[in-house]
């Protein structure tokens, strides 16, 4: 029908991506920004119009003041003219039709509505002989992105669209603070391409970029192109500009090049290449700057990780990165974790899961980036570790066995090396009700050790069995409170006895003493690793407390309080370390609540066995008050580290329009800021702005490094910039929509 082939030509225009793309070809707008600073849309605009014409009716309704015969075979429809069918409504002061060859022509207040859509037009030309049409001083709303824009001439084909002199906002109509402008857009819809020529952005007036030619997707597909800029700035780089580029390889993979232009310290191209197969992921990065300025040397860093499913049961996995020299990730990462690290670790995995069994064979290698690490004791290289843990199909009365085995070669180039095998098979039998539990279990490892002669001393071989025995048992006790909620008592006793085997002639591969948290209450071995089993008699009293909310069974409090009693002096110790006589650890408590709604706590204890003073506490407190207000304040304490440190992060609006953002943390043990971020953001109907100064410590000789961050958000088009992704990390529960 005649009329269909109009709506046709002027639906096109309702792909908002031909628009967003202009600028970044590459990058796919996304949906979802906040457009509650903005005003109301004309509900005219917004509902469409009477949706009960939109169904199955396929009929068109016409109605116009007066009809009349124009030229023999035409017809005149003037005033008030009206096509309403097949969810659309065309009107115009005067549409005349003329029926060979058929054309339509309409004058005068133009207006088409469709869901989603508004286009108005001064004049409309379609001819159905060749399904070309033209329209001049074009307006269109696309009220569901809140976008608008204006076309000064459209011409439409079958599959492809020209638009001269056009513009597209997300703003207020009236005056945009932004605006794209293009002198020509063409759009083949055919080839899933537009191109456009003489494009730029304003903003505030001031024209911000210009192209003279670009082309972008305007389908789903991903098309290679410039993506957007990232300008930053800090002490050791100098100002910082990037300007990625994507190419779209092929429909499963792909690669990104970024040329950095550092002022201080040169030009850095950094690529990242992607592959996503049926049964394989894989992301390969690399850094590479050729002479840095300030060291005169190449710094570069690469990265791996792939994953493969090579069969229903197996699986590849590699992990790992490595950097040029031992300062690579203070001069170049971008926060106080990166720059913290002291290895980079290296691994190739073989995996195997089935329904019993799983393994690995594993090689892993470090590099170890902290000098002031001694030779020796940096971590040793498994080349290769092959483990194995099996769930053998018996089942007696509740009873369970189990096996684990672990083979490795250790190599080092400057300590004793050797080979470990391990075997540990496991029995064990559980009986549970909803209101008690009980666990006993038993296991028998056996190990032997193939040491290599090294420093004068001759090879040898070494042998441990003993066994493991555990009991774990436990309570849960419930009641009613008074508010109707559940409050929970739940004790708990585990039992472990391991004999004492002198193991000190065994060379420490893997093994170290972890941090004693929590569930290391519960653990059958004190140590990390194979190369030391602690020996044990021991008695582990702990409590939990949970209230429940009954209505909707969110968990309010959790505590929980435990220690362990020791019936015999450990005697297993690492080397340099001296034998434990303590009859009792030092005390262990957490707790998490989350009392009110917009509340949440949290906080975790060691203390001392006489309750005189803390080992470790660290207390947490958050306010999540809605509309991203976000305060948190959070003290940390280690007294074997020296560790006194207090941060604070926040993220409160000033008024409607401004929020003030920002990050603290202090050590009182060196009386110094290890870390302070200051932000100012600023929103608008259509815009968003965010200016973030960042000053952090760089290394134990107190250096600091300042960075300066500017991002400029046009909602519903493209973020400029870099911080988002700072401030997101250094502020906990503040999510930022920049789409």
């Amino acid at each position: 029908m005649s009329l269909n082939f109009l709506v046709q030509c002027l639906l096109f225009l309702r792909r908002p991506v031909f628009w967003a793309a202009l600028l970044a070809p590459a990058a796919a707008v996304a949906a979802g920004p906040d457009w509650s600073y903005c005003e109301p849309v004309d509900a005219g605009i917004a509902a469409g119009f009477d949706r009960a014409l939109a169904g199955d009716d396929q009929s068109i309704h016409v109605s116009a003041e007066s009809l009349s015969s124009s030229g023999g075979d035409a017809l005149l429809f003037d005033g008030a003219v009206e096509l309403r069918g097949q969810g659309r409504l065309l009107r115009a002061d005067r549409v005349r039709v003329s029926e060979t060859p058929r054309r339509f022509e309409a004058h005068g207040n133009i207006e088409l509505r469709s869901d989603g859509l508004l286009i108005r037009s001064d004049s409309a030309e379609l001819s159905e002989a060749d399904r070309r049409g033209e329209f001049g001083d074009v307006e269109y709303a696309l009220p569901e992105r809140h976008a608008f824009g204006k076309a000064a001439r459209v011409v439409t084909t079958e599959s492809a669209l020209t638009l001269r002199r056009a513009s597209y906002s997300t703003c207020e109509v009236d005056d945009p603070d932004w605006v794209i402008e293009a002198r020509k857009i063409h759009l083949d819809q055919e080839k899933g391409q537009g191109t456009a020529r003489n494009a730029t952005l304003r903003f505030l007036g001031v024209p911000l970029v210009y192209v003279p030619w670009i082309s972008f997707p305007i389908d789903d597909q991903r098309r290679s192109g410039l993506l957007y800029p990232v300008v930053g700035s800090s002490d050791s780089s100098g100002i910082q500009l990037s300007l990625p580029f994507y190419w779209n390889m092929a429909p499963n993979y792909d690669m990104t090049i970024t040329p950095k232009f550092m002022e201080r310290r040169g030009v850095m191209l950094v690529d990242e290449f992607r592959f996503l197969g049926r049964r394989t992921r894989s992301n390969l990065s690399l850094e590479y700057l050729g002479r840095d300025r300030i060291d005169d040397e190449t710094r570069f860093r690469y990265a791996i990780d792939h994953e493969s499913r090579l069969t229903r049961h197996w699986m590849l996995k590699l992990e790992g990165s490595v950097v040029s020299d031992d300062n690579y990730l203070t001069d170049f990462a971008s926060g106080l974790d990166s720059t913290s690290l002291t290895h980079l670790e290296r691994y190739a995995d073989l995996r195997y899961q089935s329904r019993h069994w799983r393994g690995v064979i594993r090689n892993q290698v470090y590099q170890t980036i902290d000098p002031t690490i001694p030779l020796a004791e940096r971590p040793y290289k498994r080349l290769p570790q092959v483990t194995a843990q099996g769930e053998l199909p018996l089942r007696l009365g509740g009873l369970q066995l189990s096996v684990a085995t672990d083979i490795t070669r250790f190599a080092h180039r400057h300590a004793v090396e050797g080979r470990r095998f391990d075997i540990a098979p496991e029995l064990r039998w559980q009986w549970a009700t909803p209101g008690a539990f009980f666990r006993p279990k038993v296991s028998w490892h056996y190990s032997y050790y193939d040491i290599d002669a090294f420093d004068g001393e001759p090879a040898r071989s070494l042998k441990r069995a003993l066994p493991v025995a555990s009991i774990d048992s436990g309570l849960i006790l419930e009641r009613q409170t008074a508010g109707d909620n559940t409050l929970t008592l739940e004790p708990r006793l585990f039992y472990l006895y391991v004999p004492y085997r002198d193991q000190d002639d065994i060379p420490v591969f893997d093994s170290n003493e972890p941090a004693f948290i929590f569930s290391s209450l519960f653990r059958e071995n004190r140590f990390s690793g194979l190369d030391r089993i602690g020996d044990a008699n021991q008695l582990t009293t702990a409590l939990t407390s949970r209230l429940f909310d009954d209505a909707s069974g969110r968990e309010m409090v959790r505590a929980s309080l435990g220690q362990i009693h020791y019936f015999e002096d450990r005697r297993v110790t690492l080397p340099g370390s001296e034998a434990n006589d303590d009859s009792r650890s030092n005390y262990l408590a957490e707790i998490t609540a989350t009392p009110w709604e917009k509340w949440v706590l949290g906080g975790h204890l060691v203390s001392d066995s006489q309750l005189d003073k803390a080992e470790v506490a660290t207390v947490n407190v958050g306010y999540r008050g809605g509309a991203n207000r976000v305060a948190n304040i959070e003290h940390r304490f280690r007294r074997g580290d020296d560790v006194n440190q207090t941060a604070l992060s926040w993220a409160w609006p000033l008024n409607r329009n401004w929020r003030f953002l920002g990050r603290w943390l202090y050590s009182h043990t060196r009386d110094l800021d290890l870390e302070v971020i200051a932000g100012l953001e600023y929103e608008s109907c259509c815009w968003k702005a965010r200016l973030v100064s960042r000053r952090y410590i760089l290394d134990e000789q107190e250096e600091y490094n300042n960075g300066f961050y500017v991002q400029l958000i046009l909602k519903g088009l493209a973020s400029f910039g870099a911080g988002s992704t700072l401030i997101e990390q250094s502020i906990s529960g503040y999510q930022i929509n920049d789409e």
